[in-house]
């Protein structure tokens, strides 16, 4: 159901701006690598992203995850900035990336 209102937008779109197929079929391949890559399990961002000025509003895994284990908070799809603008943004996010990205391969270690 959350594809279908997701894609939903195309109909929109297509008869509102003037915008190139290839926008569109690059638009809906973000859309799914995006999607999956939130519902990894894993997370691919490296270790303190989401303390930049960017990692700060860029929707992780860790972010999703945590939605879709507790069912409050982090509704964002892309991004977070609305998450921490509403005070919808899980307290435990921070925690929860670190501990996460903390156990993470990294290179050299």
């Amino acid at each position: 159901m959350e594809a279908l209102l997701e894609a939903a937008i195309l109909p929109l779109v297509a008869f509102t701006l003037p915008v190139h197929g290839s926008i569109v079929v690059s638009f809906f391949l973000f859309q799914i690598f995006y999607n999956v890559y939130g519902h990894l399990g894993f997370e691919l961002y490296p270790r303190g992203f989401h303390k930049t000025a960017i990692g700060k509003y860029i929707n992780t895994s860790v972010a999703h995850n945590l939605h879709h284990s507790h069912f409050t908070g982090n509704y964002g799809l892309y991004f977070l900035f609305w998450d921490r603008w509403m005070g919808t943004l899980r307290t435990d996010y921070d925690q929860t990336y670190e501990r996460i990205t903390e156990r993470t391969w990294t290179p050299g270690r």
